[in-house]
């Protein structure tokens, strides 16, 4: 009685194990024709070898295979081309920008004088405002340079070069200009403290200070990191402190700051 239920149960076990392969089967087929083939790959990988559906079941996750490759490449060569067309839409930008900046460039160079001969009460200030713009544009006119020679293009490699010539015959003449306005700005601020202020040198690369106060060493160091940063955005060479005029033992700083024709490294 005992052999015959284990018999019963094992023909049991065995007609269930048969319907969960063929149910396996029927759902992989099911999902393949909705077009699920990751979820029929799967079924059809769980079908065991002793099944009757077996090879057919094989030939399937061939296929599916084969499908999800293909699909993979298909999606692949539409980001390819979906990123060749945002590239050469970028490029055209780019170039349009690079137009707009080479016609522009002249334009930039300011007309100062208006400060100096206004009644504004911070000229130095507003001065300041007015050098730190222009300054901003050689900045940005250098990364855009920069960018248009980086390019492997050569529409965009041509009108980089037109624009580092013409930024660059725009820098050596107004750096210069700068040099000498800014210099006439710290001396239209400084009279009232008894600082001369005088620009010198080719091209107005060196500026001199005079005043009683720069007898005293600490003086000249105070003075001239409170200064740092505008003389070397303007590219001054040379900074002098003399507490007289006739001062022989005066203090010097040199500053190595780029030439005028050199783009700006920021």
């Amino acid at each position: 009685m005992k052999q015959k239920m284990n018999f019963k149960t094992l023909i049991f076990g065995l007609i269930i194990l048969l319907s969960s392969c063929t149910k396996k089967y029927d759902e992989g087929i099911e999902y393949f024709n909705n077009k699920k083939y990751n979820v029929a790959l799967i079924c059809f990988k769980e079908i065991e070898k002793t099944d009757e559906n077996y090879n057919v079941a094989q030939g399937m996750i061939t296929k599916i295979n084969s499908l999800l490759l293909q699909k993979a490449l298909d999606k692949s060569k539409q980001d390819s081309i979906k990123e060749i067309a945002i590239k050469k839409k970028e490029q055209v930008k780019f170039k349009s920008q690079l137009e707009s900046m080479i016609a522009d460039v002249h334009g930039r160079a300011p007309s100062r004088d208006y400060i100096l001969e206004s009644s504004i009460e911070n000229k130095l200030e507003a001065g300041s405002s007015e050098i730190a713009i222009e300054l901003n544009f050689f900045t940005l006119w250098s990364v855009y340079i920069k960018k248009a020679e980086s390019q492997k293009n050569d529409e965009i490699n041509i009108l980089g070069k037109k624009l580092k010539a013409k930024v660059i015959a725009l820098q050596k003449s107004e750096f210069p200009k700068m040099r000498k306005y800014y210099a006439d700005l710290l001396k239209d601020n400084f009279w009232k403290f008894n600082i001369k202020v005088t620009p010198k040198g080719n091209g107005y690369n060196t500026l001199e200070f005079q005043g009683g106060r720069f007898a005293d060493n600490a003086n000249k160091e105070d003075f001239q990191g409170s200064l740092s940063a505008e003389l070397y955005d303007l590219r001054f060479k040379r900074i002098i402190y003399k507490w007289y005029e006739y001062d022989d033992e005066y203090t010097y700083y040199s500053l190595k700051t780029g030439q005028d024709s050199e783009l700006d490294k920021h």
